[in-house]
């Protein structure tokens, strides 16, 4: 036993504190998910379209370490000199793009547009389509199967297992919801000394980070504007409490919030009505403007980067909140999803 807890010691100190006692860098790095659609409506997406875009990337670009699932398809790829990788996050209804840790973001965003414009040109030949939705359009519709591999089939076995531990109302019941929702994460470098500071900054920032981003409408009405949220939480994922939420606990607005109260109102598409919002207009944009000398610090040209965010900032309106009301004006999921896949080769254009 004492040479397993060794053992378990020495693997904790080589994978998460060693890292932290070499000299911190400005490299950050960027993951980004995305729904994979059927353009036809009511169709799930065609796992066998998805194979052949896949195809169709990995013959224009040098994504040449590859990884197969248990069927022969490609469900990893990366590349060797940049550390760039394509990838699908537990089914092949949601493809990933991760970068390898840049200095400079302007470089991500250059690679991204490449990437992204290609596999938007694949998928569509297969009348298929990205989009940037956090909930896949056709999350009703799509098949429920995992990648076929042992980790995705044992995080899908997992999860389907809620009702052993209480079931409804404790726990949601899509446990397959990885198969249908996307995030994006964002890293940067930390050191001994910023580590801990560095955590709860960012976790004092996710109320605001709601408002500003919230993309994943979900519930019988819609109710929830970053659904991902409460399916994480609400699922297996959430039994250990410590699995969830943030760290921080400062009060933010007076009214005895801390930061994880706080972020769970700001997901609700009805705001509680003690939210002040000139106030919340002019906190955002006080935000935006230390990201924004932040990134003029850094010297790499990337503050244009914050641009579509000082309009949310202005009309406290996040991607979600203008999907739905797209959808209350009568227009369709499709066209819906159609722009927001397009807006993303624009925003990065």
């Amino acid at each position: 036993m004492r040479n397993q807890i060794t053992t378990l010691q020495d693997a904790l100190e080589t994978r998460f504190f060693a890292p932290l006692r070499r000299p911190r860098t400005r490299r950050v790095g960027v993951e980004l998910e995305f729904p994979i659609w059927n353009r036809t409506p009511g169709t799930p997406t065609d796992f066998a379209a998805v194979h052949a875009a896949t195809d169709d990337f990995l013959s224009r670009f040098p994504f040449s370490d590859q990884v197969r699932d248990d069927t022969g398809n490609i469900y990893r790829a990366t590349d060797p000199n940049t550390g760039d990788e394509l990838s699908f996050d537990c089914s092949y209804n949601t493809l990933e793009i991760s970068f390898g840790p840049d200095e400079n973001l302007i470089e991500t965003h250059r690679r991204f547009t490449a990437y992204y414009a290609a596999l938007q040109e694949a998928l569509g030949r297969q009348g298929h389509a990205l989009t940037g939705t956090g909930i896949n359009p056709r999350w009703r519709e799509n098949r429920p199967d995992p990648i076929g591999n042992g980790r995705y089939r044992m995080l899908l076995h997992h999860l389907k297992s809620y009702s052993k531990y209480g079931g409804s109302p404790r726990f949601h019941d899509h446990p397959e919801f990885g198969l249908f929702s996307c995030a994006s994460q964002t890293q940067v470098d930390a050191d001994e000394e910023t580590v801990v500071p560095l955590i709860n900054a960012f976790n004092l920032l996710e109320p605001f980070k709601a408002v500003l981003l919230a993309n994943s409408p979900f519930g019988k009405r819609n109710e929830t504007l970053c659904g991902r949220d409460s399916l994480w939480s609400k699922s297996l994922h959430g039994l250990n409490p410590h699995n969830c939420g943030m760290y921080g606990v400062t009060v933010l607005y007076g009214h005895g919030y801390g930061a994880v109260e706080l972020r769970s109102l700001m997901i609700r598409r009805d705001w509680p009505s003690f939210i002040d919002r000139k106030a919340l207009s002019v906190q955002l944009h006080r935000i935006l403007d230390v990201a924004e000398e932040g990134l003029a610090r850094r010297g790499f040209g990337e503050e244009p980067l914050l641009a579509p965010l000082r309009r949310r900032a202005d009309t406290l309106t996040s991607p979600a909140r203008e999907h739905l009301a797209r959808l209350e004006r009568g227009e369709s999921i499709e066209s819906i999803a159609l722009d927001y896949g397009s807006a993303e080769e624009e925003r990065h254009a």
